[in-house]
């Protein structure tokens, strides 16, 4: 009986699965059930670099597969699901479905819908979410994911329609129609002599001006749409005596002062007030008696001087006379 198709030897540069799955397809359309001759036609397939055994066909499958592509460390893959946080601008969706992806290999078994909330809660790097998702009392990972895709598609909403506010709102008056008093008289009125302004003229009797010596000039404005907008403002970090301190720039300044009218008076108190503290000359302990307490059979040990560099020598010598003339 001829076999149906062709079956090439193993090249280990194909994935091992595939060529299983093409072998298994093999032993079906030619019918080989059998265990032995199917491990007979693996082995032989295998190339020269495998050696015969005893095995079954299934061990077989499963050591080459062991061998080929190792399965990952189960504890490696749950560090890296634990440590995944959703990303800046990342969705919520990708955010899951990464997850997905690394918990395959993390033998979580049954727990998997617990570890999937529990990462989604810890990871989700949005304060507001956070707070929702851990403010329920009774939390599973389709209500939690629920809440989080609700929640993300509202902002996402009211984003959008901020950037669609085009137009604002206009105050508009109604004309006003002035009525003359009884006791006025018309004519004694700036406004009972209108003037023409065609021949800059007043007269009472403008109205019999032809349309066609009238000139008419159209006056095109626009509307620029008012919005309110807010940005951040431009913090730089500032180095203040050694200190980094962040300080808001004043963009229209020329140049960023603080006064110091103030802070002046303040030092000057506190000086005035502690002076024998701030005092330039070195001093010694002006306090009450004090001791030391050491242990009974504590006894004294000599330390020798720590050495000074050639660099610094000269100032230290010069800083010891200075302190021998003033007493120390």
């Amino acid at each position: 009986m001829a076999n149906h198709g062709k079956l090439e030897k193993y090249d280990s540069q194909e994935e091992w699965s595939q060529y299983i799955e093409r072998l298994e397809f093999y032993f079906e359309t030619n019918g080989v059930d059998d265990g032995d001759k199917q491990r007979a036609i693996l082995l032989s397939v295998c190339g020269s670099k495998t050696k015969p055994s005893e095995k079954t066909f299934a061990e077989l499958v499963e050591l080459v597969q062991q061998h080929q592509h190792p399965k990952p460390s189960a504890i490696v893959q749950r560090f890296k699901f634990n440590t995944r946080f959703r990303k800046p601008g990342e969705s919520i969706a990708s955010y899951v479905a990464e997850l997905r992806s690394l918990s395959e290999h993390c033998d979580f078994k049954s727990t998997l819908e617990e570890m999937l909330r529990d990462r989604l809660v810890c990871g989700i790097n949005d304060e507001q979410i956070q707070r929702r998702l851990l403010a329920e009392s009774s939390l599973d990972f389709k209500k939690a994911m629920k809440i989080v895709t609700s929640m993300e598609t509202a902002v996402k909403n009211a984003r959008d329609l901020t950037h669609q506010m085009a137009n604002a709102n206009i105050n508009t008056e109604k004309p006003t129609t002035l009525h003359r008093v009884d006791n006025q008289r018309q004519g004694n009125q700036p406004w009972s002599k209108p003037e023409c302004g065609r021949c800059e003229g007043t007269s009472s009797n403008y109205l019999n001006i032809k349309d066609d010596e009238i000139e008419e000039e159209e006056d095109n404005y626009g509307i620029f749409s008012l919005g309110k907008e807010q940005a951040d403002p431009y913090v730089v970090d500032v180095l203040v005596s050694n200190e980094s301190l962040k300080m808001e720039v004043d963009t229209g300044a020329a140049v960023n002062l603080k006064e110091d009218k103030n802070t002046s008076v303040k030092v000057n108190k506190l000086l005035e007030k502690y002076e024998e503290v701030f005092h330039e000359e070195l001093r010694t302990f002006s306090g009450p008696k004090a001791k030391i307490y050491v242990a009974d059979d504590a006894s004294p040990k000599y330390c020798k001087a720590r050495p000074v560099s050639y660099a610094l020598r000269e100032k230290v010598v010069k800083e010891l006379d200075r302190l021998q003339e003033e007493g120390y």
